[in-house]
């Protein structure tokens, strides 16, 4: 029953995310906003930890227990996904702060529009960075619970 409900949750997920894209155009959205590509890195985590999480899930429908010491790492990775969105934040503020006011003219106004351009590039680093890596870090922990509360029932699974 494990990895049903997993799969659900993966469905559920990606056709957000499917939706999202057709609706809203986030790839490009992502790709206009954040240069340092810190967003797909952190996306590329979450699938990946997501797909091992739903082969453990697999296993433990089949009957194989799982020791609870090898999700620790995943537990580790899921909150790097927070904190490495931290650090796109920081990266956007100092993209902001070190590039944006280097020898502006306030009197032209194409170098103060240049200078806009520049803040709204740093200030979308910045955000989405953290959105998604707090999203991630989310979506990737409901993941572990589910697995690890379905791993310390065992065969009781079935009763939920």
């Amino acid at each position: 029953m494990i990895f049903w409900r997993w799969w659900t949750l993966v469905v559920l997920v990606a056709t957000a995310m499917v939706s999202a894209e057709i609706y809203l155009g986030v790839v490009d959205f992502v790709v206009t906003n954040d240069p340092t590509y810190i967003s797909f890195g952190i996306f590329a985590l979450f699938v990946i930890s997501s797909f091992v999480i739903g082969s453990w899930c697999f296993q433990l429908q089949r009957g194989t227990t799982i020791d609870n010491s090898s999700l620790g790492p995943l537990w580790f990775i899921s909150d790097a996904l927070m904190s490495i969105g931290m650090i796109g934040t920081l990266l956007g503020f100092l993209m902001v702060l070190t590039s944006a006011f280097e020898d502006v003219d306030t009197s032209d106004v194409e170098a103060m529009q240049e200078v806009i351009g520049q803040l709204a590039t740093g200030m979308g680093t910045a955000l989405l960075t953290s959105l998604v890596g707090l999203i991630s870090s989310t979506l990737l922990k409901v993941q572990l619970v589910m697995l690890d509360t379905a791993n310390s029932l065992g065969n009781r699974d079935e009763t939920l």
